[in-house]
C-alpha cells in the first residue's frame, strides 16, 4: 500500500527548482564576469609595432582616446593602448 499524495511540490520537483534557480543565477554571473574581464597584454601577446597592415587602431576592439594620436583602450585587453600596436585578438573592424 502507497502513502496518499499530498497536493504541492515534492522533493524532486523542489529540488530540480532549486538547482535550475542555481545553475541560471551562476550563468548570469560567469556572463557578467566575462563581459567585464579583460586580460593582461602579455597573455594576448601584444607588441608596441604593428604587424604588417594590421594595427590596434583598425581594429573593433579599440576605442579612441581623445587624442587620435594618443593611446586609446581595448575591449578585450588592460591598460593604455596605443593605436600602432598589436596583438593576437586583432580583429578588422
Amino acid at each position: 500500500m502507497t502513502a496518499p499524495r499530498r497536493p504541492g511540490l515534492d522533493r524532486r520537483q523542489w529540488l530540480g527548482g532549486g538547482a535550475l534557480a542555481i545553475v541560471s543565477t551562476l550563468t548570469g554571473v560567469w556572463r557578467a564576469q566575462a563581459a567585464s574581464a579583460k586580460i593582461a597584454k602579455a597573455a594576448a601577446g601584444y607588441q608596441y609595432a604593428p604587424k604588417g597592415d594590421r594595427r590596434c587602431g583598425l581594429c573593433a576592439s579599440f576605442i579612441p582616446g581623445a587624442d587620435p594620436a594618443g593611446p586609446g583602450l581595448c575591449k578585450l585587453v588592460e591598460g593604455d593602448i596605443p593605436p600602432n600596436g598589436w596583438c593576437q585578438l586583432f580583429a578588422v573592424r
